[in-house]
């Protein structure tokens, strides 16, 4: 409670981002043995809240999901994002569950993008552009950017901006606009049992995105008609001249 009182009423931080929130519910002795794990959760969370106050914007981040409903304005939906596609090779090699990749990241925050606004605002991570200490290719990062957009939940740069240039600002600047629109729909996965099959995404708000986080090569047909879960309906025919399509690996169409 004093930590917190000091970061807000006396630095005036007015946005928290509460990390590695997943080590509350561990398995492990409590002092009230009576209680759940996501009680005890619940609990310490609300104390945290009692302490900064109403006004204050609460990321979570790495936190159980369900059990944080009602606690954040925000919440990270997806594993971080990380200069590279996939896991580094001692994450690979020690089978370590860091799940620090962009591939990942991608996954999970299209398949959870569907609870924004319904639990919180939802969080697919930081977008990575920069030049330097970045091993993503050029479409990776569109892939990212188009990811990240779609959702229209919160959209986040983790870059030193005056390093951007025009290569930059050309994934930008459309990435931006593009979840503006976003903003005002719900993304849904369609063919969420594929798991060899592109990801078909349709947000509400009238855009479709199609994600090969393979690395092969993959052909996707769009069906003349989309319904999404909530029940929405629309014609793609008049949209899509070519609706089968040949996805590049890590690409993905919007």
């Amino acid at each position: 409670t004093d930590c917190i009182t000091t970061i807000v009423h006396e630095w005036n931080y007015r946005y928290l981002k509460l990390d590695f929130l997943y080590a509350a519910a561990l398995p492990g002795r409590r002092y009230d043995e009576s209680k759940t794990r996501a009680q005890i959760y619940k609990e310490a969370v609300a104390l945290v809240r009692e302490a900064a106050g109403e006004e204050v914007f609460f990321l979570g981040c790495g936190a159980p999901l369900s059990a944080s409903v009602g606690l954040f304005e925000g919440m990270r939906i997806g594993c971080d994002v990380a200069p590279r596609w996939g896991e580094a090779f001692p994450d690979k090699l020690l089978q370590s569950d860091s799940n620090v990749e962009t591939r990942g990241a991608i996954r999970d925050s299209l398949y959870r993008a569907f609870m924004k606004n319904c639990f919180y605002m939802v969080d697919p991570d930081c977008l990575l552009l920069r030049a330097d200490d970045n091993e993503l290719s050029l479409t990776e990062q569109q892939t990212l950017a188009n990811a990240m957009a779609l959702c229209g939940g919160l959209f986040f740069l983790s870059d030193e901006l005056c390093s951007y240039g025009a290569r930059e600002m050309k994934i930008l600047e459309p990435a931006v606009e593009l979840w503006r629109a976003c903003r005002e729909g719900r993304l849904w996965v369609l063919n969420w049992y594929s798991s060899s099959e592109p990801l078909v995404c349709m947000n509400t708000a009238g855009y479709l995105g199609i994600f090969n986080l393979t690395d092969e090569e993959l052909h996707c047909t769009v069906p003349d008609t989309i319904c999404t879960p909530d029940g929405k309906i629309f014609d793609v025919r008049e949209f899509i001249a070519r609706r089968s399509l040949l996805v590049r690996p890590h690409g993905s169409v919007v």
